[in-house]
């Protein structure tokens, strides 16, 4: 059995994917940007490879590349890259671009 999180209502749940609970007794919180779970039930979020490009999906259920024109800033989300620079590739980082 996973981690439960508390309902408005005071029944416990399983924590869907993408978020997490820190105890028995808290409310399920969605994951951090730039963190996930893909499963339910988990007590903590896993943090995305940011030295590898990778952050989280807008849902917070996986992790993934920023696609071409997007460049992963400060190791947490994806912004359009600035018009003087060559973002045609997906994966890259403030350190790459």
């Amino acid at each position: 059995s996973g981690r439960l999180g508390v309902r408005r209502d005071g029944v416990k749940v399983e924590c869907p994917p993408g978020t997490h609970a820190f105890g028995n007794q808290s409310a399920c919180q969605p994951c951090e940007e730039g963190k996930y779970t893909a499963a339910a039930g988990q007590p903590a979020c896993f943090v995305c490879e940011a030295s590898k490009g990778h952050t989280s999906s807008l849902d917070r259920k996986s992790c993934g590349r920023c696609m071409a024109n997007f460049f992963l800033w400060n190791n947490t989300e994806c912004k359009k890259c600035p018009g003087s620079a060559n973002c045609a590739t997906e994966g890259l980082t403030t350190e790459t671009l």
